[in-house]
């Protein structure tokens, strides 16, 4: 009997709290989604991605800019080097020359002691010559090699910065339409400013007479 009683409660208690779950249910408001609310939603979404592509744009405007320069400095430093080598080779030349001929000179008036101390003299310096010429060829092969690679990051600068102005002038573009879309949704909306290499808003450039009415 006490089981069937304890049995018939639990059944009670189980109705009483699906009863009080469903009330509670019915008491939630669910808030209807206001078709304003997405529409500015969409807007603003609009102008952040807009605003993003605008500052991506930028960048790689200060990278391109940034391969040419390097570039520039790579041809600088390339041609510095490439003259210095040449002249360092033209002078090594000369005094190679200078030098043989005295030895040379040296030889034929020697005896047979003298000749073949002469003759190892000889020897050794067109040894040290040609290493000296190996190295200064290195240099001018080395700086011929440096100039190209600069003429080539110098091109690649240039044509990734024209890519990159084409994608700035569409993100602008595409920046100035969601800002209308997003001002006539809702006009207390301020727009985005159009945003500098670095991505911060561009400043005003004051005309003269714009800055000496605004410092009055």
């Amino acid at each position: 009997m006490k089981f069937k009683l304890l049995t018939l409660n639990s059944f009670v208690l189980l109705i009483g709290l699906i009863f009080s779950n469903g009330i509670i249910a019915q008491q939630i408001e669910i808030k209807p989604v206001n078709r304003e609310d997405q529409q500015l939603q969409r807007a603003t979404d609009k102008v952040t991605r807009a605003e993003a592509s605008v500052t991506k744009a930028n960048q790689e405007i200060k990278m391109a800019d940034s391969l040419a320069s390097a570039g520039k400095l790579q041809i600088s430093t390339a041609k510095e080097e490439l003259s210095t080598a040449k002249a360092d080779k033209s002078r090594l030349q000369k005094e190679y020359s200078t030098e043989r001929k005295n030895l040379e000179r040296q030889l034929k008036s020697a005896d047979r002691k003298q000749q073949e101390k002469i003759k190892q003299d000889i020897r050794e310096l067109d040894s040290k010559h040609r290493e000296q010429t190996r190295e200064a060829d290195n240099r001018i092969k080395n700086a011929g090699r440096s100039y190209d690679k600069g003429k080539t990051n110098v091109t690649k600068g240039q044509a990734k910065k024209k890519e990159a102005n084409k994608k700035l002038k569409t993100a602008e573009k595409s920046l100035s339409e969601a800002n209308k879309e997003l001002n006539k949704i809702s006009p207390q909306e301020q727009p985005v400013k159009k945003l500098d290499i670095e991505g911060k808003p561009k400043k005003k450039i004051l005309k003269s007479d714009e800055a000496s009415d605004e410092q009055k």
